[in-house]
């Protein structure tokens, strides 16, 4: 038995190095001179286009009533989006998803699935709603904190052998390795590295990274999601602490269908 699991424990050891030498790609990050008080950090929430998601209704009630300023979602907000599209069609999925209210959203895009495929910057305002939206990697400020905010698939583009790649990586006794990874590999050495993507959440205060986790529930047809959602999302609070939250029981009676 103790054979057997050196064996693996080595197997995996060279698979998690071969990877870390050949995989990654380079991580660009656009930056923003626009700062917040404090913010509600997500990511694949995986809306479905056409209706109001219900995931995003329970960020913003959560939102508005803990007094966060903008709400941020790294990645995979759409389900099936995946197109290259214009400013017209963006802000008209937009509109049929994003529940009304007053309230700041930045997103950042996806590039490999699921996402909008845009090349620019985007702003609009859909009623009280300002909406910002970035296309990749973006580096803003919260509450003087430095974030270094992607979804994950820079490095990684496919969701599954990323979530592989950091089980395969907590069995070895290293957490939140692909986010360590991109610090290491963009040579990040202030701030906080936030991303999504593998669908696991984490949070690392010596290191300085973290992962949102993830809300999808659901494929097509009410199907359960293999992978089981978090219901997590980083906060940073205006005094500049940042942690990983878990969404009470209340507020995880939902559907992204």
């Amino acid at each position: 038995m103790f054979l057997e699991t050196l064996v693996i424990s080595l197997l995996l050891s060279v698979t998690l190095a071969l990877f870390y030498i050949f995989y990654p790609r380079k991580i660009v990050f656009s930056e923003t001179n626009t700062s917040y008080r404090n913010a509600i950090i997500v990511s694949d929430i995986h809306c479905r286009r056409g209706t109001v998601c219900k995931v995003l209704e329970c960020i913003v009630d959560y939102a508005k009533k803990n007094g966060f300023e903008c709400i941020i979602v790294i990645g995979d907000l759409f389900e099936d989006f995946h197109e290259k599209v214009s400013f017209e069609s963006l802000s008209r999925e937009l509109r049929s998803i994003l529940p009304e209210d007053s309230y700041k959203l930045v997103y950042t895009t996806s590039r490999s699935s699921h996402d909008p495929l845009i090349e620019k910057k985007y702003s609009l305002n859909i009623g009280e709603i300002t909406v910002d939206i970035y296309p990749g990697p973006l580096i803003l400020k919260v509450a003087g904190i430095k974030l270094y905010l992607l979804h994950g698939d820079s490095i990684v583009p496919n969701g599954v052998v990323a979530h592989a790649v950091n089980r395969l990586a907590t069995y070895l006794g290293i957490h939140l390795f692909l986010e360590k990874l991109v610090r290491k590999k963009a040579r990040i050495r202030d701030g906080w590295v936030i991303m999504g993507h593998t669908h696991i959440p984490g949070i690392d205060y010596e290191k300085g990274v973290a992962n949102t986790g993830a809300w999808k529930n659901m494929w097509v047809a009410g199907i359960p999601y293999w992978r089981k959602p978090s219901g997590t999302m980083i906060i940073v609070n205006t005094d500049g602490n940042v942690k990983l939250v878990n969404f009470s029981k209340s507020y995880l009676n939902y559907t992204t269908q």
